[in-house]
């Protein structure tokens, strides 16, 4: 580095000139790049983003070019997000120093968040070539290859992960996951017991010794643990009559919003309280472990869901909302459950583009509620775009709600042409839109599982359950709307004109 001329501005970003910052007589020399980095990624580790901004700034002052504050200012773009800064700053940290890991891994996670899946699997796969033994970025890799649909190749990259780390939770409950979904409840099931290690509601590992339940349970005592959103719980808890058949008593440790309808149901003479609730003399089972528990490895035969009766006066309340909201039936709609963190996180948030699901729905006859929590700004009116009908234009002459008479004036529809008597429409992704009547067919064209599969995905209760793609499972779930909007006290009604 050359000599520092005493009138220019200090290497060490204070601002001030050289002679008087630094280059007084006795001061101590300004630190060196790698200390700022040292600084700075300490600071961005601790969140404080603005100071290890102005750190990896000082440092490429002193070393222009350096890759790591290069590719750390990409981080913060992205936190800040500003993508496109993001991906220029991490692609000229990977042009100074292809050689680090990190570096291919972060740009494949930025393109996954952008919905750019086979450059996040090729990235995924450049850090893999870089440092072969780095299980995360087989994990990384395995949620890139689910976003694609391909489980197979998801399920082998979930499992280098947990070959290279045996203790890996993560990578245990995404392969749990991806088994799931693939139908393995067999191979499933056991895996799935790495989830409260990896939520960190377990200290440690299940336990390998563990077995599931005997047949006879007769003077157990248990207590059923919630560890999960409601939606997982309500699935869960199908299988608690199965304890009670096999003699067991149980309690119930969980969300105080499900106990008077759960204490219903008989099922809890021990008692309902809440999840953090001591259960004294009584031994703790996870909702989530009872599948396993109980050896369910044949979905044809999972128990119903449990036969839940709401409070008739909350009932008829909010019959009447939904009643002034809009026509039956009632669809509710999520998009997207976990925890949301701005930047490349450890959380997985699981979700569907509010777009695609009401393009997937599109052309369903309901009245569709958002019961989402938190959602980002504009989402809501995305989804209502989304499903709204098309434009009103010209139909098929052979439309049976066709009316005769003058033409239309409406924008869209050819001069001279009548207009179609029915509001609800679709838009087919070819060609002009189509009326209701028409649309009918076209809609028995399309896949009707790539349809459910969108909609479970979306629905509340499939936090998990995406392994039930056939229409008799959605209407099992669209009926159990109905009661899960009885949880919410707010209703949002994504209303679609008819």
């Amino acid at each position: 580095m050359s000599a520092i001329r005493r009138n220019e501005p200090c290497h060490c970003g204070s601002g001030r000139r050289y002679k008087d910052c630094h280059g007084k007589l006795g001061a101590a020399p300004p630190p060196g790049a790698q200390a700022l980095i040292d600084r700075a990624l300490a600071a961005h580790q601790q969140g404080r983003i603005d100071e290890a901004e102005r750190g990896y700034r000082e440092a490429l002052a002193i070393e222009p070019g350096h890759a790591v504050p290069t590719h750390y200012l990409g981080l913060i773009a992205w936190q800040r997000g500003d993508l496109a800064a993001a991906e220029r700053q991490m692609r000229a940290g990977i042009d100074a120093n292809a050689g680090i890991p990190d570096f291919h891994n972060n740009l494949a996670l930025l393109h996954r968040e952008m919905r750019r899946t086979d450059e996040a699997i090729a990235g995924f796969r450049k850090a893999l070539a870089v440092d072969p033994t780095w299980f995360a970025a087989y994990n990384n890799l395995g949620l890139a290859l689910e976003t694609a649909g391909r489980w197979d190749e998801a399920i082998l990259a979930y499992r280098e992960a947990i070959a290279r780390d045996a203790r890996f939770a993560a990578a245990y409950q995404n392969l749990a996951r991806a088994l799931l979904t693939r139908g393995d409840f067999t191979s499933a099931w056991p895996v799935y017991r790495w989830r409260l290690l990896a939520q960190g509601v377990a200290p440690g590992a299940p336990d390998a010794q563990a077995r599931p339940l005997p047949a006879s349970l007769s003077l157990r005592r248990f207590a059923l643990l919630s560890e999960q959103g409601l939606g997982d719980v309500l699935f869960f808890l199908r299988f608690a009559p199965e304890l009670v058949r096999r003699g067991a008593r149980l309690a119930f440790r969980g969300d105080a919003r499900l106990h008077a309808m759960l204490e219903r149901t008989g099922l809890f003479p021990l008692g309902l309280a809440e999840t953090a609730a001591a259960a004294p003399g009584l031994e703790p089972l996870h909702v989530g472990d009872l599948p396993w528990l109980l050896e369910a490895n044949d979905p044809a035969r999972f128990p119903p869901p449990l036969a839940l009766v709401p409070q008739a006066e909350r009932v008829a309340r909010l019959a009447s909302v939904l009643e002034s909201r809009g026509p039956a039936p009632y669809i509710a709609l999520t998009w997207r459950g976990g925890v949301a963190a701005a930047g490349p996180t450890g959380t997985q948030l699981k979700e569907i583009d509010p777009e695609m699901l009401g393009e997937a729905l599109r052309g369903i006859r309901a009245t569709w509620l958002s019961v989402q929590r938190h959602p980002r700004a504009g989402e809501r009116e995305k989804l209502a775009a989304s499903l709204a009908p098309a434009p009103a234009g010209t139909c098929s002459s052979s439309c049976p709600t066709r009316p005769s008479g003058v033409g239309s004036s409406r924008p869209g529809a050819r001069r001279g042409s009548p207009p179609c008597a029915c509001i609800a429409r679709i838009r087919p992704a070819t060609g002009p839109p189509h009326c209701a009547g028409c649309a009918r067919r076209l809609l028995r064209r399309q896949d009707p599982d790539r349809v459910d599969r969108l909609a479970l995905a979306a629905h509340l209760e499939m936090q998990l359950h995406l392994v039930g793609v056939g229409r008799a499972h959605l209407r099992d779930l669209l009926a159990l709307a109905h009661f899960l909007l009885l949880l919410h006290e707010e209703l949002v009604v994504v209303r679609v004109s008819r």
